[in-house]
C-alpha cells in the first residue's frame, strides 16, 4: 500500500543544508516536524517492526501500543493520543532512523506532509499556516522550507539548467543542494558561484551522479529569470549562515 500523497507536486520542500553528523541531520528533521505533530490529525508510519523492537522495545513498545497495525509494517496513528510515541521513535539517534523507519505521513486538517527518513525527503502539500510554522522552528537549524509550486529553468553553455527542489539540475545530471557549502550571488554580472562539498557524505544521501562535477558557476542572462534563482539560493545561504 503506498502511502504517499497522491498529489503530484509538494508546494514546499524541505532543503537540509551541509550536515556532517547524523545526530544534527535527526534534530534538525524532528524540528520540522514538530509542528506537523503538533497541528496534525493524523500520521501513517511504515517500519520494519522486528528490528525496532528488537534494537528499542520500550520505544517501539509503546509507539505500537498506541497506534493501529494496518498491515504488516504499516501502522495507523491518531496524533490526539499518540503525538508523543510517535516523537518518541523518532528519537532514535542510531541507523534503524534512517533504515528500520521507512516512511512517515502526516495529515492535518488541509495539509500532508511525506518524509523518508533515508533520501532526506521531506515534502509539504498545501497549508502554509502550516509551512510558517515549520519555518519558525527551524529558524536556528541549517535548513530551509522553500516554496517548490514551479522549477526554474535556464539554458547556459547550451546546456539546460533547472532548479528542481532539492537539487541542481544539468541536463539529466542532478545535485543535491544539501552539498552546498558556499552560494556567493554577483547582481551586476547576473551570476552565482557555487561552492561544493566534495566528499560522499552520509550513505544514501547523495541525489543524481556520483561521479560527475556539480556545476560551479551560474551564469543567467535573463533578469527575470536570474532574480528568481538568486532568491533561493539567498534563502538557502541565509540557512546556511
Amino acid at each position: 500500500m503506498n502511502i504517499a500523497p497522491d498529489e503530484a507536486q509538494p508546494s514546499h520542500i524541505l532543503v537540509f543544508g551541509p550536515i556532517e553528523e547524523t545526530s544534527t541531520e535527526i534534530a534538525v528533521a524532528n524540528a520540522a516536524l514538530q509542528p506537523a505533530l503538533d497541528r496534525g490529525v493524523e500520521a501513517s508510519v511504515r517500519l520494519n517492526g522486528e528490528q525496532l523492537s528488537t534494537a528499542y522495545p520500550e520505544h517501539f513498545g509503546v509507539f505500537e501500543g498506541c497506534c493501529d497495525r494496518e498491515s504488516e509494517g504499516l501502522y495507523h496513528c491518531s496524533l490526539d493520543a499518540c503525538s508523543d510515541p510517535l516523537a518518541g521513535l523518532l528519537s532514535i539517534e542510531t541507523w534503524h532512523r534512517f533504515v528500520a523507519i521507512e516512511s512517515l505521513r502526516i495529515d492535518g486538517p488541509s495539509w500532508s506532509l511525506w518524509y523518508v527518513p533515508d533520501h532526506r525527503t521531506f515534502e509539504l502539500f498545501g497549508g502554509e499556516d502550516i509551512a510558517t510554522a515549520i519555518r519558525t522552528a527551524i529558524e536556528e537549524q541549517p535548513a530551509a522550507l522553500l516554496a517548490a509550486s514551479e522549477h526554474i529553468s535556464w539554458t547556459q553553455e547550451g546546456h539546460r539548467y533547472a532548479l528542481e527542489l532539492p537539487s541542481l539540475c544539468v541536463e539529466n545530471r542532478c545535485y543535491a543542494l544539501s552539498k552546498l557549502q558556499k552560494i556567493d550571488i554577483d547582481r551586476e554580472t547576473q551570476s552565482i558561484t557555487l561552492s561544493w562539498d566534495d566528499s560522499n557524505g552520509l550513505v544514501g544521501r547523495v541525489i543524481g551522479h556520483l561521479r560527475t562535477s556539480p556545476p560551479k558557476h551560474l551564469s543567467i542572462a535573463d533578469t527575470e529569470t536570474f532574480e528568481r534563482v538568486a532568491g533561493y539560493f539567498e534563502q538557502l545561504r541565509s540557512a546556511w549562515e
